[in-house]
């Protein structure tokens, strides 16, 4: 859970960096407003970078695989090509970064997590997975527009799989 945390407030701050103007007039003060948007970038990627190390606790927590590994390392890079993309001085690439990178995240990461636990024991599997499921459902939600099939999908998905485990207890 500290994880999807983690990764939801550093997009969601490379994601206001739109607003800026808007909190301004507003009177709002947001991140962005107070520490400015190179600051707010350096907040984001420290949040991100910490994202990635509980991830990779949960991993080793669960006994996952070097699959599920491979997968968070391609996260990572991800996370870096995200924040190459978007700069203080030229936001005009945030949905890229926000809607497409984070959707790519989202599903590798669980297309990883469910091949790492193939042959695994049925409980363990849909114990494991399911708390996945949950972080797939969570960025889904946050990071795809509800009438994108791919959302819709996940969250569908996790669900039935949720439905599953609790069926086998």
């Amino acid at each position: 859970a500290a994880g999807v945390l983690l990764w939801v407030a550093g997009f969601d701050i490379i994601y206001a960096l739109m607003d800026e103007e808007f909190d301004k007039t507003q009177g709002l003060h947001s991140l962005v407003v107070r520490c400015g948007k190179k600051n707010a970038l350096r907040i984001a990627f420290a949040l991100h970078g910490f994202c990635i190390v509980f991830i990779a606790l949960f991993g080793h927590a669960s006994h996952l695989g070097w699959i599920y590994f491979a997968g968070i390392t391609i996260f990572a890079g991800l996370i870096i090509y995200e924040h190459s993309i978007v700069s203080p001085e030229d936001v005009s690439r945030v949905n890229t970064a926000f809607f497409t990178v984070n959707g790519a995240i989202s599903i590798g990461v669980l297309v990883c997590t469910i091949l790492d636990m193939r042959g695994k024991q049925p409980s363990s599997f849909f114990l494991r997975i399911t708390s996945c499921l949950f972080f797939m459902g969570a960025c889904g939600v946050s990071a795809f527009p509800l009438n994108d099939p791919a959302s819709l999908f996940g969250i569908l998905y996790g669900i039935i799989q949720f439905v599953i485990q609790a069926l086998n207890y």
